[in-house]
């Protein structure tokens, strides 16, 4: 195993290393979905009102197509939902993980609580390279991630 096979499989077991997190920008953004994503409750208190919170996410992997790099990505429910549309439609669908393309949405208000998605626009159907099928066998599974996140909850 080279230096940096190793570096990836470490960062990918412990979560180590650069951000691996994909975060909505303002304007287009553009992913493959890569693994189905998978939901996961945080609690969380209200810094202005005090008052906990429940919070569900769905946790994925991502190829961010900013930078082609592999990511976790939190999805709200609305983007699940459009992802499970396309799944199903009759001119996009497809059958399971990865998708057979990306996907650009257009976002306003990132990062706020008033954040507004756009509409899911697929692109032309691409296999992954098999650069990406590589860095992608050396990502730890879902279910590991979600146990961590737990662990670390608890």
């Amino acid at each position: 195993m080279s230096l940096n096979e190793q570096l990836r499989a470490d960062e990918a077991k412990f979560g180590s290393g650069k951000s691996a997190t994909f975060k909505f920008r303002d304007g287009q953004n553009r992913f493959r979905l890569l693994t189905v994503p998978k939901g996961f409750q945080n609690t969380y208190e209200n810094k202005t009102t005090g008052e906990k919170k429940v919070s569900t996410k769905y946790i994925c992997r991502v190829i961010d197509r900013s930078d082609s790099t592999i990511k976790l990505a939190y999805f709200p429910l609305t983007i699940f939902k459009a992802l499970c549309a396309l799944e199903s439609s009759e001119d996009f669908g497809f059958d399971g993980c990865p998708m057979p393309y990306d996907v650009t949405i257009s976002v306003k208000r990132a990062g706020t609580t008033e954040v507004e998605y756009g509409a899911l626009l697929p692109t032309s159907v691409s296999p992954l390279t098999e650069a990406e099928k590589a860095a992608m066998d050396l990502e730890s599974p879902i279910d590991d991630v979600i146990e961590r996140l737990k662990e670390k909850q608890n």
